[in-house]
């Protein structure tokens, strides 16, 4: 199997959230249990391999489709849960049977590349070196430039592709949360990552950290905070707040060195207020 193939299970259900998306965004498919059920069946009845790699496959699908279109991450997660309920206990994978497999790999599937980004910010081997300014940036000697561009080149784009990787993985990880389908250890990787990626100071800071959070805040933080309730949620929400004003307001001499300076496209307020939208 090349490198652009897909395993067939993948295939299949990349089609049918393909289709349910198009559907419902037309407005032709409002109903999006046929597709859960279509999803549910395709998993019970696959032999070779089992239901758990199909399981496996819909979670990769999910996130391969949501790097095309983000906007339909929620219908998908929303199918796969409801897809899950209906899971017979002839479907199984090593974290149980019917409804907890599916749920469970999930779990682990977001364990495994949401919360693990910390160390996928570094780049693949012999790819360049890190920019101590910014780990999200590559650096390369003029000698391999001048030598290979092209392969250069080819290299920058390879970890544009991971970090964007990651990126999804958070908002799958954050949407999960929120929609109350899978919560991995009830929020607290999510807030020590928002907390990561919105301290510029600290020196391993990284610009796909800070985007991160932005996407988790977004994504989850009111669900968050809910969770936290009291004055927890209160203070957890002003630091945030202040972390990220104090972040965006600090580009106030701009040089030709630096190259996210988004005092200059957006004003503090409005990005602040769409991020934070809906959490008062």
């Amino acid at each position: 199997m090349t490198k652009e193939e897909l395993h067939p299970y993948q295939q299949q259900a990349l089609d049918l959230f393909s289709t349910a998306w198009t559907s419902t965004s037309t407005g032709t498919q409002p109903d999006s249990s046929v597709s859960a059920t279509a999803l549910a069946q395709y998993t019970a009845q696959a032999k070779d391999p089992s239901p758990g790699v199909y399981m496996w496959s819909t979670i990769l699908a999910i996130h391969q489709y949501a790097s095309l279109s983000p906007q339909a991450l929620d219908s998908m997660l929303l199918i796969y849960a409801s897809a899950c309920k209906q899971f017979p206990n002839t479907a199984s994978n090593e974290y149980g049977h019917g409804p907890a497999a599916g749920l469970q790999q999930l779990k682990w599937w977001l364990i495994e590349e949401a919360d693990g980004f910390q160390g996928v910010v570094m780049p693949p081997k012999n790819i360049g070196s890190v920019d101590a300014a910014d780990r999200s940036n590559l650096l390369f000697d003029h000698s391999k430039v001048d030598r290979d561009v092209d392969r250069v080149l080819s290299e920058v784009e390879e970890w544009r592709e991971e970090r964007t990787s990651w990126l999804i993985a958070a908002a799958m990880q954050a949407r999960c949360f929120s929609l109350d389908i899978v919560r991995v250890n009830d929020g607290r990787q999510i807030k020590a990552l928002i907390d990561s990626g919105l301290n510029r100071g600290q020196s391993r800071w990284s610009k796909a950290n800070f985007i991160g959070a932005c996407i988790m805040i977004r994504g989850c933080a009111k669900s968050i905070l809910d969770h936290l309730g009291g004055g927890e949620m209160s203070d957890k929400l002003d630091s945030w707040k202040t972390a990220l004003q104090s972040f965006l307001g600090s580009d106030n001499n701009p040089s030709s060195s630096t190259d996210f300076e988004v005092t200059y496209h957006s004003s503090v307020s409005d990005l602040s207020a769409t991020i934070f939208h809906g959490l008062q």
